[in-house]
């Protein structure tokens, strides 16, 4: 899955990357069709590790064996044959905030990854052993400082008061928020930092994991409408909702079937599933 917008499709390769923070490194995931690969570009001194930290990045393969097994037919047999579908949740809780942030804000998801590239190549440069620098999200500590100007030449100005809020927010309560479980995040991340409930959702399931979690907005009713044609589903949201949890017995089962027809909508997508690396303005 290359939902979350750091994943860009390099113009020379084929393969899927993205560069992300984890245990205080930076680092560079590919992958390969079959498994992610991992590089730290950090060197190792920079990489200073607590002790008790993780050391391998989490990356969650979900069969299909957990799908609903009441789906009806030909559903069942479309996400049966995507066998598993592979996903790495986000490390950081801040990071997921802001891409929820951008994702529910941007046009599409070829202009949220424009947009976060931006965002991330402008304030959250880092140097990596090469010499050269990678764009991570810029940590908190420097979006409360951000001023109009600089908003305005990445194509956030509109978000800037409320990102300044959700980073004000993060300074002081990010170790409180990242133990919450689910249900209890998206709750906390609406009160707290102003998130709308959708981008909130989005950042918990990003974070956990759970797609559970995942908002049940437009994305997901026009892939489940494609998926199920045989069912009559509601246009109105709650209505829509109660039908498609209605389609699991449990969380997890709701989990895996969110995941399983988002993955499918995107194979079935004639637009590439990664746009291009965006270049800085």
């Amino acid at each position: 899955m290359t939902d979350h917008p750091a994943w860009t499709r390099p113009p020379a390769g084929t393969d899927p990357e993205r560069v992300l923070l984890f245990n205080n490194g930076v680092w560079r995931l590919r992958f390969d069709g079959r498994e992610v690969l991992s590089t730290l570009l950090t060197a190792p001194w920079e990489n200073d590790c607590r002790p008790d930290a993780p050391t391998a990045i989490p990356v969650f393969r979900i069969p299909a064996a957990r799908l609903p097994t009441t789906l009806p037919e030909p559903a069942r047999a479309a996400l049966e044959g995507i066998e598993a579908v592979v996903r790495v949740p986000n490390p950081s809780l801040w990071d997921a905030l802001t891409a929820a942030f951008i994702r529910t804000n941007a046009a599409d998801e070829a202009a949220a990854r424009q947009l976060y590239g931006r965002w991330c190549a402008c304030f959250g440069a880092l140097p990596v052993m090469d010499g050269t620098t990678v764009g991570c999200t810029p940590p908190p500590a420097v979006v409360v400082h951000l001023t109009a100007r600089h908003a305005e030449a990445v194509g956030l100005e509109q978000l800037r008061p409320r990102l300044r809020v959700a980073a004000e927010t993060f300074l002081q309560s990010a170790g409180a928020l990242a133990r919450l479980p689910g249900d209890a995040l998206v709750a906390a991340l609406v009160r707290q930092t102003g998130l709308p409930r959708q981008a909130a959702a989005l950042a918990a399931a990003d974070f956990i994991g759970d797609f559970g979690l995942h908002p049940i907005n437009d994305v997901l009713h026009r892939a489940a409408v494609r998926l199920l044609v045989d069912r009559s589903w509601p246009e109105e949201p709650r209505a829509f909702a109660r039908r498609w949890r209605a389609l699991a017995a449990t969380e997890r089962e709701l989990s895996a079937l969110t995941l399983f027809v988002l993955a499918h909508a995107t194979l079935g997508s004639e637009a590439a599933p990664c746009a291009p690396a965006p270049h800085p303005p």
